[in-house]
């Protein structure tokens, strides 16, 4: 992923250099963290389509982030930090529906009378059902699920506000100091090659120490 990103930089032109910010992006422990909390709470959320479907695109945009151009904008951190919290109250509403109603009651309040009737007892007929193993995973399942999405949605907004910035900064400092590396390499050849000062015997602008 890094090379495929930062190889970017050696074939752009030199007039116009394109920059890879993958380095210090890839470094930064702040977008490390949140990368690797949204993708826990993706493999956690798939049991709830309510948190299934914000996790999903908050995945991408945070891979997306990765490695990427600088043309870049901190809107889609800023959108990544909305949607993290929008499901981090989700998942924390179904852990308070599942060990308080002893049940998937997400959405319960929309249904018609008879329908939310029928479902109340169906889980609370049975008393012992509340503490079953399978309810409790579940609850606690949803806590886990809720505090990973708050630890993205603040570490992306961190980094959005306080690293974005430097990272991007120095990463464009170090694409154009290995631009400038590369500049000297090939005029060095050039210099080296006898043809090359047969043709231009007093051209100073070749005159650059190797």
């Amino acid at each position: 992923m890094e090379h495929f990103c930062c190889e970017e930089s050696s074939h752009s032109n030199m007039d116009h250099p394109k920059h890879c910010v993958c380095a210090h992006f890839r470094k930064d422990p702040f977008l490390r963290t949140a990368r690797i909390a949204s993708i826990s709470a993706t493999t956690i959320a798939w049991m709830w389509w309510p948190t299934l479907v914000l996790a999903i695109p908050i995945v991408s945009i945070l891979q997306a982030t990765w490695c990427t151009s600088s043309q870049m904008r901190k809107c889609g951190l800023y959108a990544a930090a909305v949607l993290a919290c929008i499901a981090f109250v989700e998942a924390l509403y179904i852990a308070i529906q599942r060990i308080t109603e002893c049940g998937n009651n997400l959405f319960l309040d929309f249904m018609d009378d008879d329908n939310r009737y029928r479902l109340y007892h169906e889980y609370h007929q049975d008393s012992p059902y509340c503490y079953t193993g399978r309810v409790l995973f579940l609850g606690a399942a949803a806590v886990v699920d809720a505090a990973l999405f708050l630890l993205v949605a603040v570490s992306t907004t961190y980094f959005a506000i306080y690293h974005y910035d430097a990272a991007l900064a120095k990463s464009i400092q170090d694409a154009e100091e290995a631009q400038d590396d590369e500049r000297h390499a090939v005029l060095c050849g050039m210099q080296r090659s006898h043809k090359l000062l047969k043709e231009h015997p007093r051209n100073d602008r070749y005159t650059i120490i190797c």
